[in-house]
């Protein structure tokens, strides 16, 4: 453990917090299964990244430890924040678009249930949060504390990207213009709260372990 190079470390962390969105992938493109590699792949894989980032920390790795805490927290906080966007887009004007219809999908593949089953609407809520969660932290294990714009710009490759996947299992027509603004929408808050908060936690000031504090802004953060 102590002769692998924190980037290293880094990068092989990153690759098993992308098996929960790889196991998506695999099924929408008819290679695999989403509850055999679910089953057998994400989720022992994300177990075994959570254990692994607490026996780390006892060999000397503060900083990975600090970068996978600090993307947990921060991507809880952009995912809510890319929901509570999309909601207030609802509320606000007069679309009649849902932007949450995508998400029972995630549940029927994932269960091989409807979408309309409750279930289904469970289970991709919880696999939507993962996937915020995953990709915030991927993020903040290579980027680190760098300016928030960096944060927006891996939020836009993540809209480029639903705009390719997702109508494959939703039937949801790539030229719609109320779902591509939507999506861009939230991607584009969900990178900017990811951006600041990464980029005001981890300035390589040595802040403490696991104590977040206050969101302090320093230097250039943009």
């Amino acid at each position: 453990m102590r002769n692998v190079s924190d980037f290293k470390l880094r990068v092989i962390a990153a690759l098993a917090a992308s098996t929960g969105i790889a196991a998506l992938l695999l099924d929408v493109y008819d290679v695999i299964a989403m509850p055999f590699t679910l089953s057998f792949v994400a989720i022992p894989v994300t177990i075994a990244l959570v254990a692994f980032s607490a026996m780390v920390n006892r060999v000397d790795r503060a900083d990975f430890v600090r970068r996978m805490w600090i993307g947990f927290v921060a991507g809880l906080l952009a995912t809510a924040a890319y929901d509570i966007s999309r909601w207030l887009v609802l509320v606000l004007t007069p679309a009649t678009f849902d932007p949450f219809r995508a998400l029972p999908n995630f549940g029927a593949l994932m269960l091989d249930q409807p979408a309309s089953t409750t279930g289904a609407v469970v289970a991709g809520w919880i696999y939507h949060f993962w996937n915020g969660l995953s990709f915030a932290v991927i993020y903040t294990l290579l980027a680190g504390g760098a300016r928030a714009r960096w944060a927006v710009g891996w939020a836009f490759l993540l809209e480029v990207a639903t705009i390719i996947v997702t109508p494959r299992y939703t039937g949801i027509s790539p030229t719609d213009t109320a779902f591509i603004a939507v999506s861009l929408i939230g991607h584009i808050i969900y990178g900017a709260t990811l951006g600041v908060l990464a980029r005001s936690w981890l300035p390589g000031d040595g802040q403490r372990l696991l104590r977040l504090g206050p969101v302090k802004l320093k230097g250039e953060v943009w």
